[in-house]
């Protein structure tokens, strides 16, 4: 989330394309590492009025252009910054903010610290702490007698069962509503992963994803398939992206591997699916449980599920949510779901068994840019139920286009082959 100046580009009508925030802009970045993922969630009204898909592909950076970017900028504002971390003239973030929060007494806003070059927080026997959208150079300077002593154990659990929801604190559940959807509760969504990618000096959250074991995080294809694993990270536990004071802490893990399927189609995103395996076993806790899996080609036709993340909360704009953010969708059929786009005279192929499609008839709520991987879960049994991933879409909430969505019951045996 350090760094992320996202391009906002404009495709052709014509063309469908991923919901990852994988381009940069100079307006809508994403505030450091755990900010970044604010360019994740699905949450989005049908305000806008053209066809085009919800993001634009991806489009790397080399550091050179991270560190001269990064560089540039701060000398520009200088070691004071006139804009506050929470606030721009447009609504967005500031790109080099002036405070930053990290926990204190009350979890739910953190206590406020000064941003500052780093070798100024070491001059005064603070601690550098990444919160600051500068990386390495601009950073959170926080008291070190501040900085948590977390016990291992905190929130762990020895019994956990894939798609339980144990975190019960409401907090954040009804906060300020958004277009389409509402912020979540702290735990409510345990499974919900980030896909971390970094360079030098910029980190961010490109797309969502889902703990499904120990090991193991499934996300869309398209989110890793051009990522070398040392410049991918996952984190788990996350809730608020721009704030470090949750009651439980978020955790962050390498990528030992990526396992893409071997039928995917960029073009297409046909078989829009990848394994990432984590560096080390995962510890569940209250806010850090897997999903269930489907069974093999079960059908979820009318069901309810719901879509979450960071990404924003309509097509084309700059500001996202800062917490995790959540909408019920209903499953559509891949063939009403093919009618429909005819109908929008799109000429888009809806693959009727790798695909599903969540959403209404008459728009309104959907995901969007920034979504790109991330988990719609249905309930079975009072049970969490991974039954798609985010794939890709036009526009954002429009009528009769809803999200399409990789279908995981589809591919409920390659996943399990390849966890083995």
């Amino acid at each position: 989330m350090v760094f992320a100046w996202l391009l906002v580009v404009e495709v052709s009508t014509d063309l469908a394309i991923d919901r990852s925030v994988d381009t940069e802009s100079d307006e809508g970045s994403a505030n450091d590492l755990d900010q970044e993922a604010s360019h994740a969630t699905r949450i989005v009204s049908n305000s806008s009025s053209d066809d085009t898909v919800s993001s634009p592909s991806s489009q790397s950076r080399g550091i050179f252009d991270d560190m001269a970017s990064g560089l540039s900028t701060l000398l520009s504002y200088g070691s004071s910054p006139v804009v506050d971390s929470t606030s721009t003239s447009n609504g967005g973030l500031s790109l080099v903010p002036n405070h930053c929060w990290y926990r204190g007494e009350n979890w739910y806003r953190g206590e406020k610290f000064d941003c500052a070059l780093s070798i100024t927080c070491a001059i005064s026997g603070k601690k550098s702490m990444d919160l600051c959208n500068g990386g390495l150079i601009w950073t959170c300077c926080v008291d070190r007698e501040k900085i948590d002593r977390i016990d291992p154990d905190l929130g762990a659990l020895d019994n956990a069962k894939c798609g339980q929801i144990v975190q019960q604190n409401s907090i954040g559940k009804k906060s300020a509503r958004i277009v389409g959807g509402h912020d979540s509760a702290f735990g409510h969504h345990p499974w919900q992963a980030a896909l971390i990618k970094q360079s030098f000096l910029s980190k961010r959250i490109s797309c969502g994803g889902a703990l499904i074991g120990k090991r193991w995080v499934i996300t869309a294809a398209h989110c890793v398939y051009s990522t070398p694993v040392s410049s991918m990270r996952v984190r788990l536990g996350e809730w608020n992206v721009r704030e470090q004071s949750e009651p439980f802490p978020h955790e962050d893990y390498e990528v030992e591997r990526k396992i893409e399927h071997k039928g995917y189609e960029p073009a297409t995103f046909k078989n829009d699916i990848a394994l990432v395996r984590l560096n080390r076993d995962v510890k569940y806790r209250q806010h850090i449980i897997p999903v269930c899996l489907p069974s093999p080609n079960e059908v979820f036709t009318d069901k309810p599920a719901v879509v979450v993340g960071w990404g924003r909360t309509a097509h084309g704009q700059l500001s996202t949510p800062a917490r995790l953010q959540e909408v019920e969708v209903e499953v559509v059929d891949s063939t009403s779901c093919q009618d429909w786009f005819r109908q929008n005279n799109r000429k888009e192929t809806i693959f009727q068994k790798e695909f599903i499609c969540a959403g209404f008839v008459t728009g309104g709520k959907d995901s969007c840019q920034g979504d790109s991987g991330g988990p719609l879960v249905t309930q079975k049994d009072g049970r969490g139920v991974l039954i798609g991933l985010v794939s890709w879409g036009i526009s954002c909430a429009r009528p009769k286009l809803p999200g399409v969505y990789t279908n995981i019951a589809h591919f409920s045996s390659w996943v399990q082959q390849n966890i083995v």
